[in-house]
């Protein structure tokens, strides 16, 4: 029965299943001819991740996840799948999450079926032989010094360094050879066997199918391949009570007790900043990282939402446009990324990334209290009813109108929401749309979310490519080999972001309402032979050509202006003139953006390029 809510305009069929062994499936047939791929694609996670690696081998899950592709007792040849898939025009991969582990495929639909016998056997009996390991802990290696110049990934490590002693978030997710080498084969080989045995189980296990088939092949093939998976009964051990809970009225509960946050609460008096050698030669980036309560089960208010869309808005009095006035930064982010280690059901974290230039990175403690007063406005304002349900309007004409994915991206996202333990009439609309249940506003949820944006909830790394302190005062992180400082902070800079006064800050300001979004989505009459774009106007000044073609039945148009610049190229010098057509259309994109913000966030995108002898 298709109980699954989805687009007005999505013919795909759906089906929830829970297999005798607990393991949950959502089927997806999709009988278009025209899709963006004819491939079956199939998702399956396992519940566990990094966070549960022992201290002795950390990125332990890692290793699992590159292990259970090296044979199994049906299939004992390495890699068979992978030589199955190919052979049949598909491919199969994996990652390793915080508290999950996904691997998926593609095939061919007609190959579907013995694919996945192949694909369950690996989570059936697979060999986890030990003449695999040196290769497949070369393998987990080679990723991690693919990642050992991200600056990204070496931030975060050195925040891990400064979380909890003992909490999952002080891991070393990625592994590395040392790190799996270090406690001996012969433990390294029982450790494995055992990790398997402790975590791979049926009952905390998602499988996604999308495939032409119908649904009643689907099911009759995830019953036969997926059924004889172990079921360990790890569900009920696993399930935790939530930190915070929403009544029906909408009412905010807090439950401390269950409240494990990834760092103590700092202390004016001892807060720091940690400023980190960036290996970009010319990169300088402020990270303001906020630890909040895990909110996995609140998502139908989206929460976040409110708060990241304002400050992270581009308009006149916005946090970014009065950095740009002030030549202190170009780019500005915020939000919590989607991957595990941002949003856990351990705690999310709410980062404000700043992309500085030289100047600004001198006034990073200005900046900071730029970020904390805006915050700050927000909570004293109060929720806007009116801009709620912008975004709320803005959510569903995305999720209604959303371009379509590959395959395999496609059963992922489901996979991931079912992990989430999203309701099943939810999977899809979850993190993209307001659900009413229980309440799809709640601006005591939001106030009590500011009240975390603090800075005792709050730490701050600096990244630059300058960095010019003592052998004394540096630090080098063990497994990045990342050169750090920690600068302790007056504590009256630290006061003075705790009470911030907003009096001072009256160029900040809420954005207007956008004008761009639409209130009518109705399609105009089409013709689908019309691909040919037809002449409607021909003047002296200009030529206009138009097509009515719309294959996809979509409310989305695309406009086109070209600007004929005969000698634009030619006017200062064949060398010169690139180079001043490019300066003025970066200074046209950056003068255009607080109005073009507006159009983004609506869905109408614009850009402007130059090439030889025209702009458009």
């Amino acid at each position: 029965m298709d109980t699954i809510t989805k687009a007005q305009n999505d013919e795909r069929l759906y089906r929830h299943i829970q297999l005798p062994n607990g393991l949950c499936a959502t089927l997806v047939s999709d009988p278009r001819t025209r899709s963006v791929s004819k491939e079956a694609g199939v998702a399956l996670s396992v519940g566990v991740g990094s966070f549960s690696d022992p201290p002795e081998m950390q990125g332990l899950a890692h290793f699992l996840e590159h292990m259970v592709f090296m044979g199994n007792k049906k299939y004992k040849q390495e890699n068979e799948l992978d030589v199955f898939l190919q052979e049949n025009g598909g491919y199969s991969n994996a990652y390793t999450e915080c508290e999950h582990t996904m691997f998926y495929l593609t095939i061919l639909p007609e190959k579907l079926d013995p694919a996945l016998d192949h694909f369950a056997s690996m989570f059936i009996e697979p060999l986890l032989s030990p003449s695999c390991f040196h290769r497949e802990i070369n393998a987990v290696d080679s990723e991690f010094q693919s990642a050992l110049h991200c600056d990204h990934e070496r931030g975060q490590q050195i925040f891990a360094s400064q979380c909890r002693v003992g909490h999952p978030y002080r891991n070393f997710l990625w592994g590395n050879a040392k790190s799996l080498t270090q406690s001996g084969k012969h433990r390294a080989e029982e450790l494995l066997r055992s990790f398997f045995e402790a975590h791979y189980s049926s009952d905390i296990m998602n499988l996604t199918i999308v495939s032409c088939h119908s649904l009643d092949d689907l099911e009759a093939m995830a019953r036969l391949h997926f059924s004889s998976i172990k079921n360990r009964c790890l569900k009920k051990i696993r399930e935790s009570t939530s930190a915070l809970t929403i009544t029906a009225d909408g009412d905010v509960q807090s439950n401390d007790n269950v409240l494990c946050l990834p760092f103590e609460p700092t202390d004016p008096k001892c807060f720091t900043v940690t400023h980190i050698k960036s290996s970009n030669q010319e990169s300088n980036t402020l990270r303001l990282i906020f630890q909040l309560p895990p909110l996995p089960h609140l998502y139908s208010c989206l929460p976040l939402d409110y708060i990241s869309s304002l400050l992270g808005h581009e308009s006149e009095g916005s946090v970014l446009e009065e950095l740009k006035k002030r030549n202190w930064a170009t780019h500005l982010s915020v939000g919590c990324a989607n991957d595990g280690y941002s949003k856990s059901k351990l705690s999310y974290l709410f980062e404000v990334t700043i992309i500085l230039t030289t100047h600004g990175k001198i006034h990073f403690e200005d900046i900071i209290e730029l970020v904390l007063a805006y915050i700050e406005i927000v909570r004293q304002m109060g929720l806007q009813k009116w801009y709620h349900d912008e975004l709320k309007t803005l959510s569903s004409l995305d999720f209604e109108n959303a371009s379509e994915i590959e395959v395999d991206e496609y059963a992922i996202s489901i996979c991931e929401a079912m992990n989430l333990g999203v309701k099943v009439e939810d999977l899809l609309t979850s993190g993209h749309i307001y659900v009413q249940s229980p309440i799809e506003w709640c601006p005591q949820l939001e106030m009590l979310l500011l009240s975390y944006l603090q800075p005792k909830n709050m730490k701050v790394l600096l990244l630059t490519s300058e960095f010019d302190y003592s052998d004394e005062e540096k630090k080098v992180e063990p497994w990045f080999l990342s050169e750090y400082c920690i600068l302790k902070m007056k504590e009256e800079v630290v006061m003075r972001w705790a009470d911030v006064k907003v009096e001072n800050f009256s160029f900040l300001h809420m954005p207007p309402k956008n004008i761009f979004i639409p209130s009518n989505l109705s399609l105009l009459p089409a013709d689908d032979d019309d691909l040919v774009p037809k002449m409607i106007i021909e003047t002296p000044l200009y030529r206009s050509w138009h097509s009515t073609y719309n294959p996809f039945k979509q409310p989305k148009a695309k406009v086109c202006l070209y600007f004929w610049l005969p000698h634009a190229l030619n006017a200062s010098g064949k060398v010169y003139s690139p180079i001043y057509l490019e300066i003025y259309l970066e200074m046209l994109r950056m003068i255009l953006t607080p109005i073009a913000y507006f159009a983004e966030v609506a869905g109408l995108y614009f850009q402007v390029q130059g090439r030889v002898s025209c702009l458009y």
